[in-house]
């Protein structure tokens, strides 16, 4: 199944954000925090086609961010261009 990465964002027109695919590393007295870039829409996403590996990073973001949000693995559906 084919999944994307996703987060509650309450200013987000979909009430979700979801993960790029883009991570930003910052370095902090703490270590190194993990910044991921992410974007209000489906099309925005990165598309996992494995969900362990999505839910694995998704852990290893949260564990390392600012803010520790969880991340969720949605189900992406088929899109036009993919086929």
């Amino acid at each position: 199944m084919r999944v994307a990465l996703a987060r509650p964002n309450d200013r987000s027109p979909t009430g979700l954000s979801y993960f790029t695919g883009t991570i930003l590393l910052q370095g902090c007295d703490n270590g190194t925090v993990l910044i991921p870039e992410s974007g209000w829409f489906e099309a925005d996403a990165f598309v996992f086609p494995d969900e362990s590996v999505a839910k694995t990073l998704g852990s290893l973001i949260a564990e390392r961010s600012a803010t520790g949000t969880p991340w969720i693995a949605v189900p992406v559906l088929e899109r036009p261009h993919d086929a």
